[in-house]
């Protein structure tokens, strides 16, 4: 025999599922864990992608790089300040890398290229 009442009351949204994810979350579920409400790695973050740019060296940019995505994951109030970080963390990173390759030895050969050719036609009497 079944359970079956036809005098029972039909609920409407028996069965139905919410397209748009409302209702309850399973217990000891927590959409915000590992979330912070601070910015600190995203402020860090944005100093250190301006510093990359002023100051040509690899590694305030590479640091300002992965605390901006450090930011972005961990800090959802900091998103702005990740993005920036992020971006000129890898603009900073970009120049320096330029710099070391170019604008060094450039500058090293201009002026020691210079003091070569000037000693090379010394001549002694």
């Amino acid at each position: 025999m079944s359970n079956y009442d036809p005098n029972q009351g039909y609920d409407q949204n028996q069965g139905v599922q919410n397209p748009y994810g409302g209702g309850n979350a399973p217990a000891g579920y927590d959409p915000n864990a590992g979330k912070s409400d601070k910015r600190t790695f995203g402020l860090w973050s944005l100093w250190l992608g301006i510093a990359g740019m002023i100051i040509p060296v690899v590694l305030p940019s590479l640091a300002a790089l992965v605390l901006g995505i450090v930011s972005l994951v961990k800090e959802p109030k900091a998103k702005t300040l990740g993005i920036w970080g992020t971006v000129l963390g890898a603009l900073g990173l970009i120049w320096s890398l330029i710099f070391l390759t170019v604008v060094i030895p450039l500058i090293l050969i201009l002026t020691f290229g210079a003091a070569v050719v000037e000693y090379g036609t010394y001549t002694s009497y």
